[in-house]
């Protein structure tokens, strides 16, 4: 049974763009910083974005690491 957990990501409300892991900027929803602290996460927004912010949540699948098997 597959496991999921919720992260969020931070976007500049006046220019679209998404906060990086780097504090950077992106266009691209998907190479935003994941956090996985819903308090972090307004908490970075605040720092770095003052009140132009918009923090957004989403579910991803937790992966199972893959065994190797010996011979």
């Amino acid at each position: 049974m597959s496991e999921f957990r919720r992260f969020y990501i931070i976007q500049c409300r006046s220019t679209g763009s998404f906060l990086t892991e780097e504090l950077g900027y992106t266009n691209l929803a998907e190479k935003a910083g994941r956090l996985y602290c819903p308090h972090e996460a307004v908490d970075t927004a605040q720092l770095n974005l003052d009140d132009d912010y918009a923090v957004f949540s989403a579910w991803e699948e937790i992966l199972e690491p893959v065994e190797m098997e010996s011979h």
